[in-house]
């Protein structure tokens, strides 16, 4: 298994980024996998998730913009052994000003994760919801992109505007950078307008949709009172099984995919190579 930088973001607020980034990590953690999660967000919501405050940070996202801490000494333990944080103290519209002009510099974070991804099967990055400084270095620096979608009409144009940004980056700065897939969060079930919505997504991006969906469940907002992920809070939420079956379809996904291109399937130019000699044979025969 390589090892691989994943990128949870979307150009849309309320949508369940920060909730799918928190409980992927631990998610990737309790299967036992190394996982380190960045918290990329000014808002600090993903650090808070996890109990962290200012007494508790001793280092953060951005010392490793400033220059005054090196990656390693931003590094902070969780309660899970499988599960590192880099956290983002809460800042004022000042600091974000400030922090904002130090992201023009895009190779800060890359560099950063470069000097670690060995460490870590997976390393998750918590992403604002918007389109500019920190979600683009994120996106330099990531393999690939979960997009959180929310079950509503202006989430399709949110997904349609970040799949545009997505090919700007791969043009200009990260040509290996891909869309791991669309993941239907807070879904209604038997309702018409997520219906809709699900329906429209299938037929937009059919390749790119998640089999499991993450259902609205009020335990989600309860464990934030509690500093805790959904998935710690309460293993038997509705949403805590939905995360936790999501998990095992992106672990299958990228497991199957790596076997793919070790044993030579994920190679165009070898599946051509098969598709012209059975062309052949059939000529033949």
């Amino acid at each position: 298994m390589e090892n691989l930088v994943i990128s949870v973001a979307a150009p849309k607020g309320g949508v369940g980024k920060t909730t799918t980034a928190v409980n992927l990590a631990v998610g990737l953690a309790l299967k036992k996998k190394k996982t380190l999660l960045i918290d990329a967000d000014p808002s600090g919501f993903c650090s808070s998730a996890f109990g962290y405050d200012e007494e508790k940070v001793f280092g953060n996202v951005i010392d490793l913009y400033k220059h005054s801490k090196n990656v390693n000494e931003v590094i902070h333990k969780t309660e899970l052994s499988f599960l590192d944080i880099i956290p983002f103290e809460k800042i004022n519209y000042t600091e974000e000003v400030i922090f904002n002009n130090l992201t023009v510099d895009r190779n800060v974070l890359r560099n950063a994760i470069n000097q670690i991804k060995n460490q870590y099967d997976y390393i998750i990055l918590d992403c604002p919801p918007f389109l500019y400084g920190s979600t683009v270095n994120c996106l330099i620096a990531s393999d690939y992109l979960i997009i959180p979608v929310k079950s509503s009409k202006f989430s399709l144009e949110a997904v349609d505007k970040m799949m545009k940004f997505v090919n700007e980056i791969k043009k200009v700065e990260n040509p290996n950078l891909k869309v791991d897939g669309l993941l239907l969060t807070m879904y209604e079930l038997n309702t018409k307008a997520s219906f809709l919505i699900k329906k429209e997504l299938f037929q937009l991006y059919p390749n790119l949709m998640f089999k499991n969906t993450i259902p609205k469940n009020t335990s989600v907002a309860e464990s934030t009172f509690y500093n805790k992920p959904v998935v710690l809070f309460d293993q038997n939420a509705n949403a805590s099984k939905a995360y936790i079956s999501f998990v095992d379809e992106l672990i299958e996904k990228h497991e199957t995919f790596n076997l793919m291109q070790i044993s030579g399937f994920g190679n165009v130019d070898f599946l051509d190579e098969e598709i012209n000699n059975s062309e052949n044979v059939n000529s033949y025969s």
